[in-house]
């Protein structure tokens, strides 16, 4: 089905009313006669850009009737690459219509066909719909600092879950898992989900592959995104787990009221690896949290304790901290929980406004206090930072958190609400429709 944009314009008053010639082909202006309406592209025209972004300089169409007097019509704009997008910038009362164009990704050469349903005074009788002219652009330039919308074939119009860390990115709609591990060249797998229903919840982990737990059923996608496969896991239900992998492949699950810690190295043959009551002598028996940096485990349990564990040799350690406070109740899967070297970062999802963060050599717990509202605790790029329901980051900087401020993705942005994260340090946001935005910086 063609794409139309469909446009209310006011058009610009000219102190002339000559006839204009037809532009040359590389002309940034095109003009044209017809019936008895004079229609111009005064500026904007054969511009350079590259796929995926807005180009520099808006589209700037203006229109009067032979006398050089204002009308008010509905043009229709046909994009020859549909996977561009055209946003309106004009209001009722400007002269101007301002059109941004974000140019698609499948054609170098692209067009706006500009079309005007109502055109009287060359038919017999009545008025005609008639192609007017083309607006031209060519995507054959490199990406440049700022937003990209990586394209995809299909069209998504909303989403139900937004995962991301450094491997992969994907957007889940329906049952069906969208994900890349570029989104640069916008290669895009997908993958169904292998169950009637889903009513579960999403855990990416570190390797890029994908969990997916509710009351009955369990699987994990593979490491590219193509499949899923069904697993077993030793709780009864695993819509209160938490799970990620070892650099060596071995996976690690914590399961709420559960005082076991169990390892695999397929993701469905499962091993008690240790117990949570015995080693920490009875004094801690359930698990908040898991996070793994490299072939370090971490485990989060009840009364302020952490139990770390080296997959490449085996060895354990408790970490008891007195300092900090965080509910010592508060289950499975309630808590982000990250780890870079010796500290680890602590936020609760029920109160996003502050950062725990727990030194390993010496057992204390510092919190620091984070501006914003939805909060979200992320590692990236090797920094650990927070993400807001803003164009704001957070980042970790060894004794407090930088902020650092980013344009809003898109066009008419401030009407639109993005979720934020990010992929290998850089911002990337996708809108509720679920396009994804990535941001470029030099």
């Amino acid at each position: 089905m063609r794409q139309l944009v469909y446009f209310l314009i006011v058009f610009y008053i000219f102190s002339s009313c000559q006839q204009p010639n037809d532009p040359s082909p590389n002309s940034d202006t095109v003009s044209k006669v017809v019936g008895e309406y004079i229609y111009r592209v005064i500026s904007g025209n054969n511009q350079k850009g590259a796929a995926g972004q807005y180009l520099k300089e808006p589209i700037k169409i203006v229109v009067t009737d032979l006398q050089g007097q204002i009308i008010r019509k509905n043009l229709e704009l046909e994009l020859s690459d549909e996977s561009g997008e055209l946003s309106n910038y004009s209001s009722y009362y400007e002269d101007t219509l301002n059109i941004k164009w974000k140019l698609g990704c499948l054609d170098t050469e692209q067009k706006i066909l500009i079309k005007d349903p109502n055109v009287c005074g060359i038919a017999k009788s009545g008025c005609i719909e008639v192609n007017i002219f083309n607006v031209t652009a060519s995507a054959s330039e490199e990406i440049s600092e700022g937003w990209y919308s990586p394209c995809r074939v299909d069209d998504v119009y909303y989403y139900n879950y937004f995962l991301f860390n450094d491997n992969r990115i994907a957007i889940e709609v329906n049952k069906q898992l969208i994900s890349t591990s570029d989104p640069i060249s916008s290669t895009w797998e997908y993958a169904t989900l292998p169950f009637q229903y889903e009513n579960g919840r999403y855990n990416m982990l570190s390797s890029g592959e994908i969990f997916y737990a509710d009351y009955s059923d369990v699987a994990i996608s593979s490491k590219d995104g193509k499949s899923w496969k069904i697993i077993n896991i030793p709780f009864y239900s695993g819509n209160y787990t938490d799970i990620d992998i070892t650099n060596n492949g071995t996976y690690f699950i914590v399961g709420d009221n559960y005082s076991s810690i169990y390892s695999s190295k397929d993701a469905s043959n499962w091993t008690e690896y240790l117990d949570i009551w015995d080693i920490t002598g009875g004094s801690s028996n359930n698990p908040q949290a898991i996070t793994i940096e490299g072939n370090k485990v971490y485990v989060l349990v009840n009364n302020k304790r952490v139990i770390e564990i080296d997959a490449s040799n085996g060895d354990t350690a408790i970490h008891e901290f007195n300092s900090g406070y965080w509910s010592s109740n508060t289950s499975l899967p309630n808590f982000y929980f990250e780890a870079s070297g010796s500290e680890l970062f602590l936020m609760s999802k029920y109160s996003t406004n502050s950062v725990i963060v727990l030194n390993l050599n010496n057992d204390i717990a510092t919190t620091f206090t984070v501006s914003g509202s939805s909060n979200r605790l992320v590692k990236s790029g090797g920094e650990i930072s927070v993400l807001s329901n803003s164009s704001i980051v957070k980042t970790w900087n060894g004794a407090n958190f930088d902020s650092k401020s980013y344009p809003l993705p898109g066009e008419e942005s401030y009407y639109r609400y993005f979720s934020y994260g990010l992929f290998n340090g850089s911002l990337i946001a996708v809108d509720g429709s679920g396009k994804l935005y990535y941001y470029i910086e030099n």
